[in-house]
């Protein structure tokens, strides 16, 4: 009967605790070239068998806590290039983006899509998302994107002019976490993860427009009839209980020429004509 031979891995047993404890997540070719210049010849499949015999490793709990929010307290905002290309003219085409708002209790978003991503397209953004939503939250938070949020500098935010303009018709209260803190939109990042996973798959887009509509009638026959597990209730149902907590919109907004917005009356443009008058924010 043949003897098996053991292994020279076997006399190492010291210098594998020494490796685990530096890096317990060390491959196991790592481990074998390690060793090899102190005289081990052991193979892969032996290595294996020689850690399984280490006691498990007890890796440090991350804690975290679910955020909550008061009915109609806060919005969450935030820019995402969509990827849809989409043809402007023969041989053309432009890339998407989409300002994405997300009402965390109700789980309800809109969006606004556009080409560009400055400010006065984000003013108008700001707008078609609250005039998709219906109502308008206490507090809007958003990311620190130069075109809502000037250079901080390690200071504190500051809004450009315009941006502050249409916080203020709005009434609503604006809010900057600090950059790359993206806990504090948990919401939208997941909302903009059912997005890109739900809604622009296998999806063409013919114009701004066709993008626009398609979303806007996705969102109304799909994502506002999810059930909300949370709640145990469709998306939809809570955010009508959630209007009861949101201001209204305001019944007139004046114009916002920086933008060439084109609108069909002259003077005083009202929150109504906004959502089918505005370039990107046609319904």
């Amino acid at each position: 009967m043949r003897v098996r031979k053991g292994s020279s891995l076997h006399a190492f047993h010291d210098d594998f605790a020494t490796i685990l404890d530096e890096n317990p997540k060390a491959l196991a070719t790592v481990i074998v070239a390690r060793l090899q210049p102190l005289g081990g010849t052991g193979g892969i499949t032996v290595l294996k068998e020689k850690v399984a015999g280490f006691p498990p490793i007890l890796w440090p709990v991350k804690f975290c806590h679910r955020a909550s929010y008061l009915p109609g307290e806060i919005a969450q905002l935030d820019w995402r290039h969509t990827g849809a290309q989409i043809s402007v003219r023969p041989g053309m085409s432009r890339t998407a983006s989409g300002l994405v708002a997300s009402l965390p209790l109700p789980a309800t978003h809109a969006a606004v899509f556009t080409f560009g991503r400055m400010t006065p397209e984000s003013c108008a953004a700001v707008l078609g998302c609250f005039v998709r939503l219906g109502s308008v939250p206490g507090k809007m938070v958003s990311d620190n994107r130069g075109c809502i949020v000037k250079s901080r500098r390690g200071g504190p935010p500051h809004l450009p002019n315009e941006v502050a303009a249409r916080v203020g018709q709005l009434l609503v209260r604006p809010a900057v976490p600090r950059p790359s803190f993206h806990e504090g939109k948990g919401q939208d990042e997941r909302t903009v993860g059912c997005l890109e996973t739900s809604f622009l798959p296998l999806r063409r887009f013919s114009s701004l427009e066709d993008l626009q509509h398609q979303h806007d009638h996705w969102a109304e026959t799909v994502a506002y009839e999810c059930l909300r597990r949370r709640v145990r209730a469709k998306v939809k149902d809570t955010l009508d209980v959630e209007r009861g907590f949101l201001q209204t919109l305001p019944a007139e907004l004046p114009p916002d020429v920086s933008s060439h917005l084109e609108a069909p009356a002259v003077g005083r443009l009202r929150s109504s004509d906004v959502a089918v008058s505005t370039p990107g924010l046609s319904m």
